[in-house]
């Protein structure tokens, strides 16, 4: 599952970006209707593990809103 290079780091941008949101990853995916394992999946660039990039694009842009990361949110819409 190839997602574009301009991506990499999100995750760990969502990642500190929940920790300062004081949330466990069990709380987001609750927050987001998604499991656990994929909201740690998406914090670690686990592509491979999520399904298609069109599936991956929208957790990613849902968890980056949830944060009130407006600039990950931008690069993830103006995605193919």
């Amino acid at each position: 599952n190839a997602m574009p290079d301009t991506i990499r780091g999100v995750g760990e941008k969502l990642r500190q970006a929940r920790i300062r949101a004081a949330m466990t990853p069990a709380e987001a995916g609750a927050r987001l209707k998604i499991p656990t394992h994929v909201v740690e999946a998406l914090e670690r660039e686990d592509w491979a593990k999520l399904g298609a990039p069109v599936f991956v694009r929208g957790q990613l842009r849902s968890y980056a809103k949830l944060l009130g990361l407006p600039d990950v949110h931008a690069v993830l819409t103006a995605m193919p």
